[in-house]
């Protein structure tokens, strides 16, 4: 399962993706990784991402503001192919900004219907 977190109530946001992360760890046995998506180079990403696991473990990666990294343009449409296409490892992504719903990448989370958005609550969404 692929998920995304998003919007602009941050803290709630990662608290939520961090609890997710949680409850698929309890549920069975998967190698676990934390990539922080903006300062690591997008290309050693790519490879975490498409590698094996050591003992043929599904894994469960966490990717943090994977939207910020300086080569997003290759970045972002890796993820949504990996997407896609990958069904044995979870991938959770947490991004600390609201990200304009028109783009693919989170159309594909939304279609798929794990898009999780947490935005500030004004006085008529209250």
């Amino acid at each position: 399962m692929h998920t995304l977190f998003i919007g602009n109530e941050t803290y709630l946001s990662f608290k939520n993706a961090k609890s997710y992360v949680k409850e698929l760890l309890k549920e069975g046995n998967y190698e676990y990784a934390v990539i922080d998506g903006e300062k690591t180079d997008s290309s050693k990403i790519i490879d975490n991402l498409s590698s094996q696991s050591l003992f043929n473990l599904p894994k469960v990666i966490f990717l943090k503001r994977a939207y910020k990294n300086k080569d997003r343009e290759n970045l972002i449409p890796f993820l949504i192919e990996y997407v896609g296409s990958n069904s044995t490892n979870n991938l959770i992504i947490w991004e600390d900004q609201k990200i304009s719903s028109i783009t693919k990448y989170v159309k594909l989370f939304k279609s798929l219907n794990s898009l999780c958005e947490y935005n500030k609550l004004t006085k008529p969404s209250f």
